[in-house]
Order: C-alpha cells, then structure tokens, then sequence
C-alpha cells in the first residue's frame, strides 16, 4: 500500500514541467505544439544548446523517432529554443553558485 503510494507520487512529480513553465515569448505556442506530442517539456527546458545542437537534436527525432517535417515552423522554433534555451540564456533552473568557502 505503501509503495504503491510512492509511485504514484513519484510519477506525479516527474510530470511536474509544464507549458506554463517555459519561458513565455514569442514561438512558445509552436514548442507545446510541436513537442509535447512526444515528450515532456522537462526535456526541452533542461537542454542548453545552440542553433546548430539545436537543429542536430531535431534532425535526430526526425531520423530516429519519426518527427515529422517543421516545414516553415522550423526556424520559429530555433529561434525560440536558442533564444530561451541556448548557451547564452539566462538558466532558471539552476541556483547561483555557492561562494567558495575555506575552513582553516
């Protein structure tokens, strides 16, 4: 009963990103369109790379998973990934770094 407990609460927390947590700008409505069909936002939020990776990643799940053609969404979505998700984005995942602290 327990563990049964745990799962669900498990698997209710790892469906915890949701379209409200990307980054709002403009090319975000072609992302929850585009991707959620396959897989979680999570999975998209948690990449920084750019426009290149990016365009790898996609040519990817078109080879391999059966993405289909962006046709002229393509280079929205780009623009939105490297703009939110990119090297250069500011992360709102992540906390700033701890001070570097010595004990004598």
């Amino acid at each position: 009963m327990w563990s049964r407990r745990l799962f669900y609460l498990l698997a209710f927390a790892s469906l915890s990103t949701t379209a409200d947590e990307l980054r709002q700008s403009k090319g975000m409505e072609l992302i929850k369109a585009h991707c959620v069909a396959c897989h979680s936002l999570q999975l998209v939020s948690q990449h920084r790379m750019n426009r290149n990776g990016w365009l790898e990643s996609i040519r990817y799940m078109q080879r391999y998973h059966n993405l289909w053609a962006l046709g002229p969404h393509e280079e929205p979505i780009l623009d939105y990934l490297v703009s939110n998700y990119g090297p250069d984005a500011e992360s709102q995942r992540r906390r700033a770094n701890l001070p570097y602290i010595v004990h004598d």
